[in-house]
């Protein structure tokens, strides 16, 4: 009856149990409640090296009344009703930028995985009709490195900041992260201690 699913969920929105990795024959996913993500904050070693993430995850019923709420990290779940909720990863989801002061683009950012086991996050947006540029981030930190359609190196700038791109004025106004989350429930864990119990038992009887 068991089950273990696992999603990236963008802080500020809503999720259900759907992406199921594994699951028993006789398992069911629950539809009754909601996560929320309300916020996700990576920490960082003086060496810029991720160090911890966390995500304040909410639990909600279908009219979003609040269950439960905790920030975890890893090895500090979220139990709820015989589910534990891990945290496992994080990701990028999308970033908002100002084109001319006014024109605010929604750029979706796409995950590169190097073989050096670094990643970097990437995603295009467009000063003009024709003007390709492309917008890399390499972690949460805000700096913010920009290409034209040719990998030619343009600039950079951090979250807040303008800078000009084809005498175009640019800003990054906010990256819109996202949280990996792994729900798992087991409730035949139950059996298996018991059935450790007895095998100690067993033993120390034997000897």
């Amino acid at each position: 009856t068991g089950f273990m699913v696992q999603e990236i969920i963008p802080k500020g929105e809503l999720y259900h149990l759907q992406n199921i990795v594994t699951s028993g024959p006789a398992s069911s996913l629950r539809q009754d409640f909601e996560v929320y993500i309300n916020d996700f904050k990576i920490a960082y070693s003086e060496q810029g090296v991720v160090d911890q993430f966390y995500s304040d995850v909410s639990i909600l019923d279908n009219n979003l009344k609040p269950l439960g709420r905790k920030t975890i990290f890893v090895n500090e779940p979220l139990r709820y009703q015989g589910m534990t909720f891990y945290q496992t990863d994080w990701d990028i989801s999308t970033a908002q930028i100002t084109v001319n002061s006014k024109l605010i683009q929604e750029v979706s950012l796409q995950e590169v995985n190097l073989q050096n086991g670094s990643r970097f996050w990437i995603g295009n947006l467009f000063t003009g009709e024709s003007n390709k540029v492309l917008l890399v981030l390499e972690d949460l930190t805000g700096k913010c490195l920009f290409y034209d359609s040719e990998k030619r190196f343009l600039g950079e700038s951090r979250i807040g900041h303008k800078i000009f791109l084809n005498g175009v004025p640019v800003r990054v106004t906010k990256i819109i992260p996202a949280t990996g989350l792994q729900v798992k429930a087991d409730p035949g864990i139950i059996l298996v201690y018991c059935g450790f119990l007895a095998l100690i038992i067993s033993v120390f009887f034997s000897y």
